[in-house]
C-alpha cells in the first residue's frame, strides 16, 4: 500500500504472525534438507510453506484494510451518478417524515448538482430518481473502460 500507516500496520502483523508459526525456522529446516534436483519430501515442504506464507498474507491485509465490495469499477463518472442516487434517496427518505440530518442532506445534495433541494416536490424527486438511476446503471456498465480511461490521465 502507498499509505505508510496500513503498510507499517500490514508488516507488523505479518512479521508477528511469521514468528506465531515459526515460518523462518521452517524454512531454515528446508533448506538444510534441500538439494538438486529437490526431493518429493522438499517439495511438499516448500508447497506447505507457500501456502502458509499466502495465508498469513491474506490474513493481515485483511486485518489491516477495509475491503469494500466491489459492485463496479471506481470511476469519477460513476461515483457522481452513485452520490446524487444517494442524495436523491436521502430527500425521498425526508419527504417520508423519517429522521435525517437536513443540514449533512442538503449540503451532500448541492455538491451533487440537485439545485434548492428542499424544494422539490417528491414526484420531481422521484422521477430525478429513476432518470439518475439509469444513468448510473449505464455508466456501471461502462466502468471498466471509464476506469482505464480514468488512471491513464
Amino acid at each position: 500500500s502507498r499509505v505508510p500507516r496500513i503498510r507499517n500496520n500490514y508488516l507488523s502483523v505479518v512479521r508477528e504472525k511469521f514468528k506465531m508459526h515459526q515460518v523462518d525456522k521452517k524454512l531454515r529446516s528446508l533448506e538444510e534438507r534441500a538439494s538438486f534436483p529437490p526431493t518429493q519430501d522438499v517439495e511438499e515442504g516448500m508447497e506447505k510453506l507457500d501456502n502458509l506464507v499466502e495465508e498469513i498474507m491474506l490474513q493481515a491485509e485483511g486485518q489491516c484494510r477495509i475491503i469494500y465490495p466491489a459492485h463496479y469499477e471506481f470511476s469519477p463518472a460513476v461515483k457522481g451518478w452513485l452520490d446524487k442516487c444517494h442524495a436523491l434517496q436521502w430527500l425521498l427518505r425526508y419527504h417520508q417524515g423519517k429522521k435525517v440530518n437536513g443540514g449533512n442532506m442538503r449540503r451532500f445534495a448541492m455538491r451533487n448538482g440537485i439545485k434548492h433541494p428542499m424544494r422539490l416536490s417528491v414526484t420531481d424527486l422521484v422521477e430525478m430518481y429513476h432518470n439518475c438511476k439509469e444513468q448510473a446503471r449505464h455508466y456501471m456498465a461502462q466502468s471498466p473502460w471509464l476506469r482505464k480511461t480514468f488512471l491513464n490521465d
